[in-house]
């Protein structure tokens, strides 16, 4: 991820996560237009012919609370107003952890972005 920039805080964590999707052939478009302390925000909604994807972005340097936030996203996904997938991705300096959202958790997702085991 060379594109990304130097330093990372919960704002260039959305602009680093919009960047990726582009370059898998997604079509992003920011839904929240201010970041804000909330457990589950969505962000960001990313499509293409296949999939849409419903995002909620965090930092590792922002105040955020993993369990919190898989709660929330967790609830969104059980009341059926999201026609799509629900991912939680959370920027660390050099790796992303990112999950798909279940009814009841969350699956950790595996990718070229992500922290190797």
């Amino acid at each position: 991820m060379n594109r990304s920039a130097e330093y990372h805080t919960c704002y260039t964590a959305g602009y680093a996560a919009k960047a990726i999707l582009q370059t898998q052939g997604y079509e992003v478009a920011k839904v929240l237009l201010r970041t804000t302390n909330k457990p589950g925000q969505i962000r960001f909604i990313a499509w293409n012919r296949f999939e849409t994807l419903f995002l909620c972005i965090r930092s590792y340097r922002g105040r955020f609370h993993l369990q919190e936030d898989i709660d929330a996203l967790s609830q969104l996904q059980r009341s059926g107003a999201y026609p799509g997938e629900i991912q939680y991705w959370v920027r660390h300096k050099d790796y992303w952890n990112r999950y798909r959202i279940c009814i009841g958790g969350a699956v950790r997702l595996r990718g070229p972005e992500d922290a190797g085991d």
